[in-house]
């Protein structure tokens, strides 16, 4: 047996083996070279453009990926080609030799394709995964090479096979390729939980996050409750709205508020008391009450405005937001100096008792009571229990909503003002 080993050897030539030997190793390379590059984030290709001029090479060749991926299948494929074709001329001549016949020459033919599987594909890419950057710098150089000798293969290959195929087989890729709000969160908290970002910073950065998903409607002051002057009604009564209320901004009119002109500024106001309101008017831009709170904040810089009217989908006046609202809603409650101390939004009247203005936001509230009210098309707390009621809410109505029980104290005109909140026990 020994001698017939030797005898199958020597009918084998040196060369052979050492071009299969390279012909393997340069299967692995392309192959460990695709999981490599294909594999890395934006974060470390930002990070290769100081890394000298491999990593420049790599961030050169990642902006044409599709070039890159052709270059790796054309030359996988030439090298294992090559190796198949020179690996079987070697297992005819050793089983000649051997003498091999039915499962054996079966089993020896066989052994070329696993080494090509095992040690040209699979190993190559594990090790791709554990030295991604590593690989991917000392790939660079060749691969820019062999890029640039195959170019008039790889242009043809992409004219005549590979545009066609891809226009016949492969869906067209979604437009933007944008990180998502959830990928930035997990990416912040992420970045929180290493120490990265301080906690706070998390926090803030995270509620700007969530502006994209935050709607006007929601945070916008409602119309009813909207300090706003006809200019139909004499000036001076617009003078001691402004007095009154400490506001410097206030929203003008003709008839009703549903056609609104603009605001009038409490300075320019205050300064000529005589004057015609109409002629201080400054225009004001008005946005979606479904439209979101980014885009909102986006209008107020393209507009240099700190207030917008919100129209709801039939055109009319829904309510009125501002800038300040919408930073609010980042960093929280913030005081106006001339601002008098209102009642808080939620009071504490026991272990499971609470006091709730029912023009509480319905996301804040869900947020404190650990609700999930993602369906409910509802702004405030107030509006959550009149659709619980069904019905224009009156003081003493009580209703239930799982184990909440809700009691109305107190009304506005035909709204809910406040509301006494009961956490009932769970049932066993």
């Amino acid at each position: 047996m020994i001698a017939s080993f030797g005898t199958g050897l020597a009918g084998t030539d040196l060369w052979e083996l050492v071009l299969l030997l390279g012909l393997l190793a340069m299967s692995g390379f392309f192959s460990g070279s695709e999981t490599s590059l294909f594999n890395l984030t934006a974060g470390q290709l930002y990070r290769m453009r100081n890394a000298g001029r491999a990593g420049r090479m790599v961030v050169l060749l990642m902006k044409r990926p599709r070039r890159v991926l052709n270059t790796l299948l054309l030359g996988n494929m030439l090298v294992n080609v090559a190796y198949a074709s020179i690996a079987s001329v070697m297992i005819l001549h050793a089983s000649d030799a051997w003498g091999l016949a039915g499962w054996q020459a079966f089993l020896v033919n066989l052994a070329p394709l696993l080494v090509l599987i095992l040690l040209g594909e699979v190993a190559p890419k594990m090790l791709a995964l554990v030295i991604g950057e590593k690989w991917a710098l000392a790939a660079a150089v060749p691969l820019t090479t062999i890029g640039r000798v195959f170019r008039p293969l790889l242009a043809a290959m992409e004219v005549t096979l590979v545009s066609p195929l891809t226009r016949l087989f492969a869906p067209r890729p979604a437009a933007g390729g944008d990180i998502t709000a959830e990928e930035l969160n997990a990416l912040l908290d992420l970045s929180a939980k290493r120490g990265i970002l301080d906690h706070s910073v998390n926090e803030l950065l995270q509620e700007i996050v969530a502006l994209t998903d935050l709607r006007v409607g929601d945070i916008m002051v409602p119309r009813v409750d909207m300090i706003a002057h006809d200019l139909h009604a004499p000036p001076a009564e617009l003078v001691e709205k402004f007095r009154a209320t400490r506001l410097r901004k206030i929203p003008v009119y003709e008839g009703d508020l549903d056609h609104v002109l603009g605001v009038v500024h409490a300075k320019r106001m205050l300064l000529n008391p005589g004057a015609d309101p109409r002629g201080l008017v400054v225009k004001v831009p008005f946005v979606p009450e479904a439209g979101s709170v980014e885009r909102a904040l986006l209008q107020f810089r393209v507009t240099r405005t700190q207030m917008a009217i919100v129209v709801d989908e039939y055109g009319g006046t829904a309510g009125l937001v501002t800038l300040h609202d919408i930073v609010e809603e980042i960093v929280g409650e913030i005081p106006e100096p001339a601002e008098r101390s209102p009642a808080p939004a939620v009071e504490r009247l026991g272990p499971r008792e609470f006091l709730l203005d029912g023009n509480l936001a319905i996301h804040d509230w869900a947020d404190a009571f650990k609700m999930d009210l993602s369906g409910k098309r509802i702004s405030t707390i107030g509006g959550f229990v009149t659709s619980l009621l069904g019905r224009i809410a009156r003081v003493g109505d009580t209703v239930t909503y799982r184990n909440l029980s809700f009691a109305v104290e107190s009304m506005r005109r035909r709204r809910i003002d406040r509301l006494r909140l009961t956490l009932q026990e769970e049932p066993q």
